[in-house]
């Protein structure tokens, strides 16, 4: 069956590139002489936390958890499923969890309970 749905942009490619290196210039300022972890949700952040990660200047380490709250739809459910999760020691880190998509916000509260931030 075909996708019908209409969509409106809301930002533009350029406004998205551009807020993405504001973000990197922060977390470079915040986290200097930090060298912070920053997780990435698998598999909706992999676009922007590419593009994310180009725009930072400081030393970072990378790690994945592989999480979702869509189970099979296309609608957010209240049960997260969690996959592999970081294989690092996160005790005593900068960590910053990086999502493609916030629709509520859900995926990451179970995100930091289920590794222990």
């Amino acid at each position: 069956m075909r996708d019908t749905r209409k969509f409106e942009l809301v930002y533009s490619q350029d406004k998205i590139a551009q807020r993405t290196k504001e973000l990197g210039n922060q977390i470079s300022k915040d986290y200097k002489d930090k060298e912070p972890v920053l997780i990435g949700v698998l598999k909706g952040c992999i676009l922007f936390f590419s593009d994310l990660i180009r725009e930072i200047s400081i030393p970072i380490e990378l790690e994945f958890v592989n999480a979702s709250s869509y189970n099979g739809g296309t609608e957010p459910d209240e049960h997260v499923v969690m996959g592999s999760g970081p294989k690092i020691s996160l005790s005593g880190r900068h960590v910053l969890l990086v999502e493609g998509v916030v629709d509520s916000g859900h995926t990451a509260v179970e995100i930091i309970k289920k590794i222990k931030l």
